[in-house]
């Protein structure tokens, strides 16, 4: 079996999961939405340059996981 989809092998060892056709459904449907939004992201940023696209996506990344840390340090402390 070959694709995205197929059992992956790392360090000798074959790693599958048994889902629902139910849940395999909705993860399929997710990951086309996925692939969708990331295509669309392509053809929106084209004629940008690649350095200036890596640039904002990384301010991002670092602003959500600032935030992220921010809830779980507020969560750790009860919020204080």
């Amino acid at each position: 079996m070959e694709g995205p989809n197929a059992p992956k092998q790392t360090k000798e060892l074959l790693n599958v999961v048994v889902i629902s056709p139910e849940e395999y459904e909705r993860f399929r449907r997710a990951e086309e939405h996925d692939w969708t939004r990331v295509e669309q992201v392509q053809t929106r940023t084209a004629d940008t340059d690649p350095n200036a696209v890596l640039a904002e996506v990384t301010a991002e990344v670092e602003a959500v996981r600032r935030d992220m840390y921010a809830h779980r340090e507020a969560a750790d402390t009860g919020g204080r």
